[in-house]
């Protein structure tokens, strides 16, 4: 989907299962239209208080343009931000960031590609900071493209392939995830996953049961992926086996298409 920038979002609501995450992997493919010179919320869970997570953020100003950082907040909040040109105009990038929950030594990593290309970790602009005395998220509403409050950091570009873990995932699937392998391959501990496809309304979460409702976004054609041929399947807790290569293993499962052809 294309967001517009002014006030185009998908709110998936809450559950219990994306609460509070005491470790995660966030991923999410990422286009851009124009250099990002200022804040820009692409996968969200924050309430109006400012109480939660900023899993994949834009950020940018004064010429350092087309940044990713992630928030975790708390009385000491954790944060990591890159250094500039993580994200590339008209170009679909492959952000993953990732916490392992701790508070006083994790810190938060950010890891980039283009799409097919090999994932890496991000240089950061200072020293990342973890977090003491986190704040709940649980009232807060997952969105993707703006946050709460409703303020002017909606994103301006294509969102895709959204997805939440409660782990941090493994190298392998890491690289998976870079080289165009859908979140789909990934079950174990998926709480969340919206391929943000734009061809239904709601837009479906494929991991759990609050669905996402629109506001604004238009059609834009899926970066091409590789999906289980049994996507209805890939559910968590629904297929035996975590990792890509138990589920390349499972054999005949793995298609090639622009979003959910």
């Amino acid at each position: 989907r294309t967001f517009d920038g002014v006030d185009d979002q998908v709110a998936f609501g809450s559950e219990a299962a994306i609460d509070d995450l005491a470790a995660f992997t966030a991923c999410a493919l990422v286009r851009i239209t124009g250099n990002v010179t200022d804040e820009r919320q692409i996968l969200n869970k924050m309430n109006s208080s400012f109480n939660g997570a900023m899993y994949i953020s834009a950020t940018g100003g004064g010429g350092n343009n087309n940044k990713i950082f992630s928030l975790i907040g708390g009385s000491s909040s954790a944060y990591s931000e890159t250094t500039v040109d993580i994200l590339a105009v008209n170009t679909w990038k492959v952000i993953v960031t990732t916490w392992g929950g701790g508070a006083g030594s994790d810190l938060i990593h950010i890891y980039s590609c283009t799409l097919g290309g090999t994932i890496a970790e991000a240089s950061y602009t200072g020293s990342p900071v973890w977090m003491t005395g986190r704040a709940s998220d649980a009232a807060a509403t997952l969105r993707i493209g703006t946050r709460d409050p409703l303020d002017a950091t909606f994103f301006a570009g294509g969102i895709a392939e959204c997805a939440l873990w409660n782990r941090v995932l493994s190298a392998d699937e890491l690289a998976a995830l870079g080289r165009g392998f859908a979140p789909a391959f990934f079950p174990n501990g998926r709480v969340f996953y919206s391929k943000v496809d734009g061809r239904s309304s709601p837009e479906l979460n494929y991991a759990g049961t609050t669905h996402g409702t629109l506001t604004g976004t238009t059609y834009l054609e899926h970066p091409p992926m590789i999906y289980p041929a049994r996507m209805g399947t890939m559910k968590t807790g629904g297929v035996a086996g975590s990792s890509f290569k138990a589920a390349w293993a499972r054999g005949s499962n793995a298609v090639i298409g622009a979003g959910a052809r």
